[in-house]
């Protein structure tokens, strides 16, 4: 509204000038003819000039005030008065018609009748004086009648004119701002559109999420920098939107790859820039739109691609775009690295000024960062400053993104520390997979000795063992669903690997790749893993039991030692192996250095089946008796109880076991939900006891009661004769 009252009251002043200019002219004629004296002619000129620069005065200090249409009015009417009451002629009404023409551009009918009623007042007060001076009588007053009824007249007539104007005038501001709406929901269609695109291309790679849009954002603050319009620089924001979209030709492989391209691939990945102008060449609505795409790769010294153009013969946009997509790169963490500081930023942008980029984008560039204007650019959200608003969470989109978007687009589905997916979403997506009949190979995989690195080394260390095994994982496979389970330990599905063989490849080739790294990493010289395997077929095992087998399988990787791999389909519970003089002596070092102890002996597997074997000898050497307990967890419901639910009612168990037992007892965890306690020459009454002892320490210290304890018992001597109690 303002816009069209500044270009109203330019209209007016210039119809104003042109009408000064004219009497000016023509008084000075009548002066030189000598028909007006100088003195008139010079009052007359002041009364015209001096109001009109006036108003221009006010009109170059507030174009579009709207007030000056009542200034020009009072000034018109200073040379009207001045007129009225000095000329000789009837005339003088005419005066008013040139004001009356330019006032009708304000459609505004109130504003006519205070201009005409001024202006009879004025008129009936001349009559009236011109009476009274004997200057006009009845009989000699047909001019004045005749000046009466041309001022009622061209007001009457203005006055319709008006309310016609101002009649057509509403109907066409309310077409337009229809029009307008319209529009508006077009451009945001628009923009859910190219957002859906954008999601889409970003998707391909999860470590480019936001991207695109942050380049757009980056672009259009560049644009303004360099002084370009806002038409242009809201132009610029949608074709940096559109940059990547080539990428959706590019398979997934390369864009993921963690290494270095080879030449092949980096071929193929060089052709997203004509593939994206490809797409974009034949969309008209906007100017450009393809050039952002197909060059943005070009380099200012001509060593770019795909064209090699060199620098003004590259697209000012492409320029502006290359320098988005640099920074937005090097400012972005990578599979492959960290982001870079902001110096080494700042100093790769000055290096690469004439060279990757034109020296005054790179220079406004460099501007932005040091006066920090582009932090406050959200990388996660698109305001597209047209009244569209956050379209990127919108309702429309989120419908047309569905389930993958929202499986993408989340910050709170990721780990805090090693950027892979937390637990709730991994068992989220693993629990779908599998009741879609996904197979594959499970691991459950499993940092050594975490516990003793974060006391010994600090927990800055034990977060670079978990980032790195969570990259190695990350790195070493691409059909895969990956999250973090708990403090030490990852889930991993090998989608489509359903044999041992294969599965037992590929861990090989994680544990191949961990050792790369160590040797590039002196710090991680202590690392290693322990995975447990399980294959798992269409349909044959939900979430929770899947988990459950390949976590027991890693318990009895972890019992051989660090950097060992179990399959769940290998395990065989062999409780008799012969004792030799080396394991006899490995057993002794162990108690030894375990050193004095009051509650019972815990031990790990491999140790527990060698001293089973002992104890075994010493029993039939002393006639003695050894019973077996294997107590097992059960959830109430399956499907509710979580995995650190399930290791924390163990933890319960293992508790209430040591504070039950003698110092001569032996007992170990035998999977995830069970534990085995070994009881030397004890009698039935007292075998009760202990049962009772170790079920009511548990109940007692499970209090949410969502796992109940069930046991069984094994005598040994009767064993061999094939009865269990």
């Amino acid at each position: 509204m303002k816009n069209e009252t500044g270009k109203i009251n330019r209209s007016l002043m210039m119809g104003w000038t042109i009408i000064v200019a004219i009497l000016f002219i023509a008084y000075i004629g009548e002066y030189i003819k000598g028909s007006l004296p100088m003195g008139y002619v010079a009052v007359f000129l002041l009364c015209t000039i001096l109001p009109h620069l006036v108003c221009h005065f006010l009109y170059y200090r507030k174009p579009d005030s709207e007030t000056l249409r009542y200034q020009i009015v009072c000034g018109y009417f200073v040379m009207y008065l001045f007129s009225m009451i000095t000329g000789s002629t009837y005339m003088v009404a005419c005066y008013i018609l040139p004001l009356l023409s330019l006032l009708i551009l304000y459609h505004q009918p109130k504003l006519i009748l205070w201009t005409g009623a001024a202006s009879m007042v004025a008129n009936l007060f001349s009559i009236a004086r011109k009476f009274a001076l004997g200057e006009l009588d009845l009989e000699s007053s047909k001019n004045a009648e005749i000046q009466i009824a041309l001022i009622v007249l061209c007001f009457g007539g203005c006055y319709v004119a008006t309310r016609i104007y101002d009649r057509i005038h509403r109907q066409n501001l309310e077409f337009m701002a229809e029009l307008e709406k319209k529009n508006a929901q077009s451009r945001q269609m628009t923009m859910q559109t190219i957002m859906t695109i954008v999601n889409t291309i970003d998707a391909k790679d999860e470590y480019t999420k936001g991207h695109s849009q942050r380049v757009s954002a980056y672009s259009a603050e560049l644009a303004a920098e360099l002084g370009m319009s806002e038409e242009d620089v809201e132009r610029i924001r949608y074709i940096g939107l559109l940059h990547d979209i080539g990428k959706i030709g590019v398979p997934d492989a390369i864009l993921n790859k963690p290494g270095r391209l080879n030449n092949a691939e980096f071929s193929l990945m060089k052709l997203h820039t004509v593939v994206g102008g490809e797409i974009l060449k034949d969309i008209n609505s906007m100017d450009d739109l393809d050039v952002g795409a197909k060059y943005h790769h070009e380099r200012y010294d001509g060593k770019g691609y795909p064209e090699g153009l060199k620098g003004g013969e590259i697209p000012q946009v492409a320029r502006i775009i290359g320098i988005a997509d640099a920074y937005d790169a090097m400012t972005s963490h990578r599979i492959y690295r960290k982001r870079l500081s902001d110096e080494a930023v700042r100093e790769e942008i000055a290096r690469c000024s004439g060279t990757q980029f034109d020296p005054q984008f790179a220079e406004a560039f460099i501007r932005l960062l040091d006066q920090g204007r582009l932090q406050t650019v959200s990388p996660d959200v698109y305001n597209a400053q047209d009244g569209t608003g956050d379209i990127v969470g919108g309702e429309v989109l989120q419908k047309i993104l569905g389930d993958a978007g929202a499986y993408n687009s989340a910050e709170k589905q990721r780990d805090s520390l090693t950027r892979v997916f937390n637990r709730i979403y991994g068992e989220q997506l693993l629990s779908d997979y599998l009741q879609d009949g996904g197979e594959g190979c499970l691991l459950a995989v499993d940092m050594d000795a975490l516990r003793n690195v974060n006391n010994l080394h600090g927990f800055l260390k034990g977060d670079l063992y978990l980032n790195t095994v969570a990259n190695v994982l990350e790195q070493s496979f691409m059909n895969k669903i990956l999250y973090r389970s708990s403090g030490d330990q990852f889930i991993c599905m090998l989608c489509g690997v359903t044999s041992k063989d294969a599965a037992k490849h590929e861990v090989e080739r994680i544990h191949a790749h961990l050792e790369r790294v160590k040797e590039e990493d002196e710090e991680l010289a202590n690392l290693s893993i322990s995975v447990g395997g399980l294959i798992v077929s269409g349909g044959e095992f939900g979430c929770e039991e899947a988990v459950s087998r390949a976590e027991r399988a890693l318990y009895f990787a972890k019992q051989k030692g660090g950097g060992n791999i179990v399959m769940y389909h290998d395990l065989v519970m062999d409780f008799q192996p012969r004792l030799s003089k080396p394991d006899l002596d490995n057993l002794l070092e162990n108690i030894q250095r375990q050193g004095s102890y009051s509650r019972a002996y815990e031990v790990n597997y491999p140790e527990f089946s060698r001293m089973l074997s002992y104890l075994e000898n010493v029993m039939e050497r002393n006639n003695q008796r050894m019973q077996i307990i294997m107590f097992t967890v059960l959830a109430a419901d399956e499907e509710s109880a979580t995995v650190e639910e399930k290791m924390n009612a163990m933890k319960i168990l293992e508790g209430a076991v040591l504070s039950s037992l003698r110092k001569v007892d032996v007992t170990m965890q035998f999977s995830s939900s069970q534990r085995i306690v070994v009881l030397m020459n004890m009698d039935r009454e007292n075998l009760q006891l202990v049962l009772n002892r170790i079920i009511s320490a548990f109940y007692k210290r499970s209090t949410d009661k969502k796992f109940s304890l069930t046991h069984d018992v094994a005598d040994l001597e009767q064993h061999r004769e094939g009865a269990v109690t």
